[in-house]
């Protein structure tokens, strides 16, 4: 049976894909914006780089807007998550890019592709609708 008190030092972490494959490890018992330090040294991101990740299902876990809370209180315990680039006003849309290697993300992570060049992609953009207007032309000529 466990004791409270050794239930409050059960180690808590997450795991992070990044790079050419790599992953790493974090403690999530620290204040966020630790976790992102030590995450955006792991990436070797510029000192000034707003790093984030996100969930294997994409969900991003907006890191810095909770700089000031515990990391365990945001990320769910034992969890594989993607390191992402945040580009832009954290206020507005910002943009993501995962900093796990394209040929790794359209492997393993080929709908979280699609859903950050889907929220990239400007308003009024046709990308989608060409995809879509090309594959009804198709199936129209067979």
């Amino acid at each position: 049976m466990t004791t409270e008190t050794e239930s409050q030092f059960t180690p808590t972490f997450v795991t992070v894909k990044y790079g050419e494959g790599e992953s790493c490890i974090l403690n999530t018992q620290c204040k966020v914006i630790l976790l992102m330090d030590a995450l955006r040294t792991r990436c070797k991101a510029q000192l000034d780089a707003v790093i984030d990740v996100c969930g294997e299902d994409g969900s991003v876990k907006e890191l810095p807007k909770n700089a000031n809370k515990y990391a365990c209180q945001i990320l769910a315990d034992r969890t594989t998550l993607i390191a992402l680039s945040v580009e832009g006003e954290l206020s507005a849309s910002p943009k993501y890019t995962p900093l796990l290697a394209p040929k790794h993300m359209q492997v393993h992570y080929p709908t979280i592709v699609a859903q950050f060049e889907e929220k990239a992609a400007p308003k009024g953009s046709k990308g989608k609708s060409n995809a879509a207007a090309r594959k009804k032309k198709v199936a129209t000529k067979k």
